[in-house]
């Protein structure tokens, strides 16, 4: 019973936080105003821009570096992980992977919604 009340309990602050996290964004959403930066890199209502401002980029100091990245693709990996890693771990009787299977495939299926969530982060 006390077990069934820290879940509880876990739930209801979870469920607090994500409230008041949105009702906090919600408020803050009219009044965040970004301020305007000129052309020299000062905000223009600042007193001396021109002592405010950044040195232009040195290009031979810091060079532009053409590193290929590769295109994003969305991960599959967490799809079902319990069950694929007794391939991994080494199970290799065929009656040992079936009553493995007994508890890894409902955990699975429990955390499929999640899985599908992490796949979005892709590769």
């Amino acid at each position: 019973m006390r077990m069934f009340g820290r879940i509880i309990g876990g739930v209801l602050l979870a469920a607090g936080v994500v409230i008041a996290g949105a009702a906090a964004a919600s408020a803050a959403e009219g009044q965040a105003v970004e301020p305007s930066i000129t052309s020299t890199g000062a905000s223009p209502d600042s007193p001396s821009a021109s002592e405010d401002a950044f040195p232009p980029p040195d290009p031979d100091r810091y060079p532009t570096l053409n590193v290929p990245t590769e295109s994003w693709a969305y991960e599959t990996d967490y799809y079902f992980a319990l069950t694929r890693g007794l391939t991994y771990a080494g199970v290799e009787s065929r009656v040992a992977r079936g009553f493995a299977m007994l508890g890894t495939v409902p955990m699975d299926i429990v955390t499929l919604p999640g899985a599908m969530l992490a796949g979005l982060f892709g590769t």
